[in-house]
């Protein structure tokens, strides 16, 4: 007996905060899965948080007929959190830059199970942030956020993504007692 149900697939490539990504979704009869994967990344300088804040207004704005969301609040929580009393210097939201290194999401649905995997790491970009007076001593480039419940290697290695004991070659501990 042959398998008549439809199967179909639809993909995408876009960009996400200057990230390169690619989405496909996958129909087959009841079952579906979705995938958000890396792909093929270009210089990506990230976004400030001055110019993520202005876009979301202008979506907004588009959404609700003119009227963009109010993000006062947001703003002035963030340039008095940047503040530096004792300097007296604050770092404003156009100087902070962010960029979402890569993504990935694996969502498979079919009658039996339902997976759901993803990983993702965002960059923020601290360059020229720390104050002169410091600068000799401690200078942050950047951080780095990593989520992540996949155990996909191909995924980890193109990502980056690795625990401290897999960094540092420590044998994986099961059940209470180290692997020999």
């Amino acid at each position: 007996m042959t398998n008549n149900s439809l199967k179909a697939s639809i993909g995408i490539n876009f960009s996400l905060i200057g990230t390169n990504l690619k989405a496909i979704y996958e129909k087959n009869g009841a079952d579906y899965a979705i995938l958000l994967a890396p792909a093929e990344q270009a210089d990506n300088q990230g976004v400030s948080i001055q110019e993520l804040i202005d876009d979301i207004k202008s979506m907004t704005s588009k959404v609700t007929e003119g009227q963009s969301v109010d993000t006062g609040q947001l703003e002035t929580a963030m340039t008095s959190a940047a503040a530096d009393s004792s300097s007296g210097t604050s770092i404003k939201p156009e100087d902070i830059r962010i960029r979402l290194q890569m993504a990935y999401l694996y969502i498979n649905k079919t009658a039996a199970q339902s997976d759901l995997e993803y990983a993702f790491q965002l960059e923020v970009l601290t360059e020229g942030l720390v104050p002169e007076a410091i600068k000799s001593i401690v200078d942050v480039k950047s951080l780095s956020v990593g989520v992540w419940n996949t155990d996909r290697k191909m995924i980890l290695d193109k990502m980056s993504l690795t625990t401290v004991a897999e960094y540092l070659g420590i044998p994986a501990q099961t059940g209470g007692a180290s692997k020999q």
